[in-house]
């Protein structure tokens, strides 16, 4: 064991006063008439800081801090007072502490924060019409062992938001098409999918001195040279006319693309059309749902930085933030540390891989060339099935189970020919998986190749084995790829899960 200095993502706090008292305010936004109302967080912020302005003569300068919800607090005393726990007077410090930083950001969850105007760095494309932004966490933590200190914790920290953009290039990008590809109306798995991402996403349209923003409800049926709806002209009088027709007339509008089907936007009771491309993404959306594999390995490959880099990051923002000017912290006699906290550490000795010998690691990885598994397996009945047909032709499923089989003799196994190579240009696994089970009985190991596009590992690794037999810790395995190419860390890496 040996002894390091290392340096943490902790920056020192310390409390000049700590008999400060906090009180606490009951936040209720209400509509006319005392009606209730949900909102979203952002929007719950700028009615309490309208109100501040409003009433600028109760609030003045005092330190306060809204979390979002229904809590408020201040330093201004009142005339009833109270205990309370000691994780709440936490929480009460730090939602003053974080209330100027939501002001100024976007934030996700607790203490998250982002910019959209790129203030902690340029946003990474991941596809699909998306990007990962950059932000920041930062929270307020207890120390048991110094007295009137705190400790900041901040960390770099990436989400994935959508593009603001012409929706047309989000479909565009989403599917790889060009604007030729857009003179005709989409098909059903392209309104799905588009459906899928933009619903309830905030769009802002392009057609009017007023940007309006809605919500999207959906993909229509049709593009706005078919799409119709009635409006009312006179007291009296409706027509019915195309989308196409109205855009033309009302607003000297000539669609590029009006045969592409229209967004039909909220509210779901008035039947409001809008040809795609006259509407645009609005700024600041996070991508709620999951990511595509492929997005997901944009997002990691863009994201993952060395630590010496990401701890220079980590002190450009605490820089960057000039705590020691926030109004809210010098209202807490706090003062916050611009250096990373240092502390000791150990390396600890690391454990010994038993394989035909005991080895340790070199440079933190156990490399296991020439060496051979302390009991190497028997793999005599197995089946691979191909679903990325397009990509992946019989020569390299060839290669590929030449060089697993020589991989596997190395490291000790037996490994055979597998029983079955099946090609499906469909994949149908519910299918496909149970007659391989049936015509090979004693088939240990099922190996599957993904599709190049579409999150299948997700529907498949969970339902597939309870399909064949039953249950879910049935004997038989089965091991998906999203990639398939014969390495020798991806060669070595299966044979270790076989």
């Amino acid at each position: 064991m040996r002894r390091i200095d290392l340096t943490t993502n902790f920056f020192e706090v310390t409390v000049r006063n700590p008999n400060i008292s906090i009180v606490h305010y009951d936040v209720d936004i209400k509509l006319p008439e005392n009606m209730p109302v949900t909102l979203p967080k952002k929007k719950r912020m700028e009615i309490f800081q309208e109100m501040r302005k409003t009433y600028g003569k109760v609030f003045g300068k005092q330190v306060i801090g809204f979390d979002s919800e229904k809590n408020a607090y201040s330093l201004t005393p009142l005339f009833q007072e109270g205990n309370v726990s000691s994780g709440k007077k936490f929480e009460m410090l730090e939602v003053i502490f974080q209330h100027n930083l939501t002001v100024r950001y976007e934030r996700i969850g607790r203490d998250k924060l982002f910019s959209t105007e790129k203030a902690f760095g340029n946003p990474f494309d991941i596809g699909g019409g998306k990007e990962a932004l950059v932000g920041f966490f930062c929270s307020l933590r207890p120390v048991g062992w110094k007295d009137n200190t705190m400790l900041l914790n901040v960390d770099v920290v990436n989400a994935a938001f959508y593009k603001e953009q012409n929706v047309i290039e989000f479909i565009k990008e989403l599917f790889d098409l060009r604007d030729q590809d857009l003179n005709y109306p989409l098909n059903a798995n392209q309104k799905r999918k588009i459906t899928n991402n933009l619903k309830k996403l905030k769009i802002q349209v392009l057609h009017t001195e007023i940007p309006r923003t809605y919500k999207v409800l959906g993909m229509g049926e049709y593009g706005a040279n078919r799409q119709t709806f009635s409006r009312e002209t006179t007291p009296g009088k409706t027509v019915t006319s195309t989308v196409q027709d109205y855009f033309r007339t009302k607003y000297q509008v000539n669609l590029k693309f009006p045969n592409l089907n229209c967004l039909q936007v909220g509210p779901p009771n008035r039947n409001i059309y809008i040809p795609v491309e006259c509407c645009k993404i609005a700024k600041g959306q996070k991508v709620l749902g999951k990511l595509s594999d492929r997005e997901t390995a944009q997002f990691i490959r863009s994201t993952a930085k060395p630590p010496h880099q990401r701890l220079d990051n980590i002190k450009r923002m605490v820089s960057q933030q000039r705590f020691s000017q926030d109004q809210n912290i010098q209202g807490l006699e706090f003062s916050i540390s611009d250096k990373p906290m240092s502390v000791k550490g150990h390396i600890l000795q690391p454990p010994q891989l038993l394989m035909n010998k005991e080895f340790p690691p070199e440079k933190g990885v156990w490399d296991i060339r020439d060496k051979s598994f302390y009991k190497g397996g028997e793999l005599t009945c197995w089946a691979l099935l191909n679903y990325n047909v397009g990509f992946i032709r019989d020569d390299a499923l060839r290669e590929f189970i030449g060089s697993l089989k020589k991989m596997g003799k190395e490291r000790g196994m037996t490994m055979s020919d597998p029983c079955l190579v099946f090609n499906g240009r469909n994949p149908e696994p519910e299918r496909d998986l149970p007659n391989v089970k049936k015509k090979y009985p004693n088939v240990q190991l099922i190996m599957v190749v993904l599709p190049r596009d579409g999150d299948y590992y997700g529907i498949y690794v969970y339902s597939v084995i309870i399909i064949i037999t039953g249950n879910p810790a049935a004997s038989v395995k089965t091991l998906f790829f999203g990639v398939l190419r014969s390495t020798f860390v991806q060669d070595a890496s299966i044979c270790k899960k076989l």
